[in-house]
């Protein structure tokens, strides 16, 4: 996968695609959520901060709401979607508000 690999413009590239495809078919499913998360992690690797809080926050909520929904086998990526979170706000040097999603993943957990 390109996001481990930091190859981050091919990442968006093929994640934006992705997620244009789950939003044309009105998809639902958790790994819609996944994908936005996972292209918010895309863009914060590159310092484009406020452009990926919006698709990492949507992303994590949108997997927690349908947590039921995720396979067992699969709860690993609501765990990396929150962490997202965590390490967003810790690169962009807002420790305030990762300590606060720290805490409410903490809380669900």
């Amino acid at each position: 996968m390109w996001l481990k690999q930091r190859r981050y413009a091919e990442a968006q590239t093929e994640l934006r695609q992705t997620l244009d495809w789950y939003q044309k078919a009105n998809s639902e499913d958790w790994n819609r959520y996944n994908c936005e998360s996972m292209l918010g992690q895309s863009l914060f690797a590159v310092k484009k901060y406020a452009e990926a809080e919006p698709l990492v926050i949507s992303g994590y909520e949108g997997m927690m709401q349908r947590r039921q929904a995720i396979p067992h086998g699969d709860q690993a990526w609501l765990q990396e979607a929150g962490q997202r979170l965590v390490a967003l706000y810790g690169n962009w040097n807002k420790p305030e508000r990762a300590a606060e999603w720290q805490r409410k993943i903490r809380a669900i957990e």
